[in-house]
């Protein structure tokens, strides 16, 4: 697994910023390119905190976004919405994450018959909103090395003049960690579990997640996952 899938462009469109934007509908009143960026840096700030307290509460057209929308990808998924089969699972509880936007972090073992599944239930709340993600014991581990880099990566990236610059490693069911950074100081880390349901962190917080995830592979190891 390699991290630092990194972005470097010369306008906003098409990383996270301007993605997670367009996907909650939510219409910015800039022109996101590079002779606007000094001018706008304002409003662009205003955006991203206008972003963090109402992006995610955006209905689906039914009127109630699905939590879960069975988007999979990941082994154990396959394993844990097997249809005609005695399923047994157990959790484990390792931590939490985040504050008002918040993702708690529980170990689960499936077993079906003589064969186990081991995997990191990732879950995201807010307010009655729950977003439910699993990840395969190697995305775990991608995800460790990820923020790991991100310790050192995020100060020794230097943006030029009018540039973006992103790094984002994404599992299969589509979480992501990652951070962005813009020449005029703009900075962020987060930690995506879907559209709907980010976490946005500052860099010296990435201890406290690299931890929680840290456990969980301490855990899944000592339960006999490989």
């Amino acid at each position: 697994m390699h991290f630092l899938q990194v972005v470097a462009s010369t306008e906003y469109r098409g990383g996270i910023f301007h993605n997670w934007c367009r996907e909650q509908r939510i219409n910015l009143d800039v022109v996101l390119t590079p002779k606007h960026l000094l001018v706008n840096t304002k409003k662009i700030i205003t955006a991203f905190a206008f972003i963090i307290l109402t992006a995610f509460i955006t209905p689906s057209a039914s009127g109630q976004a699905p939590a879960n929308p069975g988007e999979a990808g990941t082994k154990i998924d396959e394993i844990i919405t097997a249809k005609n089969k005695f399923t047994f699972k157990t959790f484990y509880t390792i931590g939490s994450f985040g504050e008002y936007y918040k993702s708690t972090f529980e170990v689960i073992v499936v077993t079906v018959g003589a064969a186990k599944a081991f995997g990191l239930r990732v879950t995201y709340t807010k307010k009655e909103e729950e977003i439910i993600r699993t990840l395969d014991v190697d995305e775990v581990t991608g995800m460790i090395d990820a923020l790991r880099q991100m310790q050192t990566a995020i100060t020794a990236t230097t943006v030029s003049p009018g540039e973006y610059t992103e790094a984002v490693y994404e599992t299969r069911s589509g979480v992501s960690v990652g951070f962005f950074k813009t020449s005029d100081g703009l900075q962020k880390c987060f930690l995506k579990i879907s559209s709907r349901g980010l976490i946005p962190f500052e860099a010296i917080q990435i201890p406290e997640l690299l931890g929680n995830l840290e456990k969980s592979m301490a855990k899944l190891k000592a339960l006999g996952a490989k």
